[in-house]
């Protein structure tokens, strides 16, 4: 991933106007903030975009219709100096017609990520701690370079910077 250390800013809203105004190749490409630096990374192989779009289309017949299920939606922690923009987020829809863009986390009920070789470090620790710190009910992580081997793991019950409850399923 390739990063880029943003020291000119004064506060969480200039970090977050510099962000709005990158200028990434295309829409593919992605650029989250962790722990006030920026990270622009390059789209996915399909095997990725494969196990996301399987998953959204899962997720959209299994949730109310009162809920949304988003691919990049942006999300920020501001107490944390971090925006991330899960692979899939699902939020009440009613959230979304009052709120300001990027989402707070605490909207969401459920964030999505998936590992690639670039990401798998920040997906397995820091972004289950921040997403658990800024009260997300759920956390589920497609870890595709498990050491025991692809691996979906559900995380639940947030209690500070970890999610009590983890479950974990092989993927076949």
């Amino acid at each position: 991933m390739d990063e880029v250390s943003l020291t000119s800013y004064t506060t969480w809203a200039d970090l977050i106007g510099t962000w709005k105004t990158l200028d990434l190749p295309d829409k593919a490409w992605r650029a989250e903030i962790i722990d006030e630096t920026v990270v622009v990374a390059p789209p996915d192989d399909s095997t990725h975009g494969v196990i996301i779009n399987l998953l959204h289309r899962y997720l959209v017949r299994a949730t109310p219709g009162d809920w949304g299920v988003f691919q990049a939606l942006a999300v920020q922690i501001p107490q944390e100096r971090c925006l991330f923009v899960p692979d899939i987020a699902v939020v009440p829809r009613a959230w979304l017609r009052e709120a300001d863009y990027p989402a707070p986390a605490r909207c969401l009920l459920l964030a999505v990520e998936v590992t690639s070789k670039r990401t798998a470090d920040v997906d397995r620790t820091t972004k289950p701690a921040r997403y658990a710190l800024a009260g997300v009910p759920h956390f589920i992580l497609v870890d595709l370079f498990a050491e025991e081997g692809p691996m979906s793991y559900l995380h639940s019950a947030p209690s500070g910077r970890s999610y009590l409850v983890r479950r974990s399923v092989p993927l076949t």
